[in-house]
């Protein structure tokens, strides 16, 4: 336990296929890669609120690994 009382430290996004829609056929290559830019910073974006208004956080660090040889020798 960390002493935090927050209750909501999470960000969640679920695709539960439910509306029926399709996101990607040939014709929608493009929208679909706009979504997916446009869902990942949205989701960063929260990602890192919750760290920096975490209780007692007096930092926030992040790092951008450029020109790895692969994701893998990124992360």
């Amino acid at each position: 336990m960390d002493g935090d009382t927050s209750t909501n430290d999470a960000c969640v996004i679920a695709a539960t296929g439910a509306s029926g829609l399709r996101l990607q056929t040939e014709s929608q290559t493009q929208l679909l890669e706009q979504f997916t830019a446009a869902l990942n910073r949205v989701m960063t974006y929260l990602a890192k609120a919750i760290v920096r208004d975490g209780e007692g956080a007096t930092k926030f660090v992040a790092i951008h690994v450029v020109s790895g040889a692969s994701v893998e020798e990124c992360k």
